[in-house]
């Protein structure tokens, strides 16, 4: 009986364990994908500004370099509603992978 019970023990110990791993696992490989898209983003926001900069000092009138803000502006919103869609969408994978981790695998369940 001792030796049952030590074995129960041993096993729901490692199962935790191998949750735990996993949860760090997803965890990590969500913080990386952030990392990724926050990178891509800066690197675009910074070329954008000066490929802005760069036509407001070509700007020949009041009403061109209206016409470039504006169309910095737009270029604006949608880049920045494509990166809250790309970390929205992170997170939810992130979040799949983690309630997937909480869930007990075949081979812990014996089915």
């Amino acid at each position: 009986m001792e030796m049952f019970s030590q074995d129960a023990m041993l096993k729901s110990w490692k199962q935790q364990l191998d949750a735990a791993f996993r949860l760090v696992e997803a965890l990590t490989e969500g913080a990386e994908r952030m990392h990724e898209t926050q990178l891509e983003a800066a690197a675009d926001a910074h070329a954008d500004a000066v490929a802005t900069q760069d036509a407001a000092l070509r700007a020949r009138d009041a009403a061109e370099l209206a016409q470039v803000q504006l169309q910095w502006a737009r270029a604006n919103v949608e880049k920045s509603l494509a990166y809250w869609r790309a970390m929205y969408e992170n997170a939810l994978q992130t979040g799949a992978q983690l309630g997937a981790c909480l869930q007990p695998r075949k081979e812990e369940t014996g089915r």
